[in-house]
């Protein structure tokens, strides 16, 4: 995780079956990084990214996962680039980069891995998530 410096390497599972223990651990990775709250992630997100990071065979870096509704209503106020009914509060979305991927080639992986949500933004990182499928650029 880009905030904290934390990491996570392994497997979570095999098929639809989830170690209840990695996945609280990826949950806790995870948390809000402002209030360190912690909620449960959708466990098809870390399918999709597990998926992801099997396709560019490189570490993915994190840059926000579970945001609490506190915290993402304060970045919307300070005119972050962050959507007022954010996904990031349910725990169903996760922005990540990776180093020398282009996010538009990122993007077109995590669409092929069934991504619903992907936003590709100038600075590098996508936004990842298990809504509707739709598409968009940000700053």
């Amino acid at each position: 995780m880009a905030h904290t410096g934390e990491v996570f390497s392994g497997t979570i599972g095999e098929g639809e079956r989830h170690d209840a223990r990695k996945l609280a651990r990826l949950n806790r990775l995870l948390r809000d990084y402002s209030t360190g709250e912690v909620k449960a992630i959708d466990p098809r997100l870390f399918d999709i990214l597990c998926d992801v990071q099997a396709h560019i065979r490189q570490p993915l870096r994190i840059l926000s996962g579970y945001r609490s509704w506190r915290t993402n209503r304060f970045l919307h106020i300070v005119g972050f680039d962050v959507a007022e009914h954010s996904l990031h509060v349910a725990g169903k979305a996760i922005d990540f980069m990776v180093p020398g991927v282009p996010a538009a080639a990122l993007a077109d992986v995590a669409r092929q891995c069934g991504a619903g949500g992907i936003g590709v933004y100038r600075s590098g990182f996508i936004h990842v998530d298990t809504g509707t499928r739709r598409n968009w650029t940000g700053d």
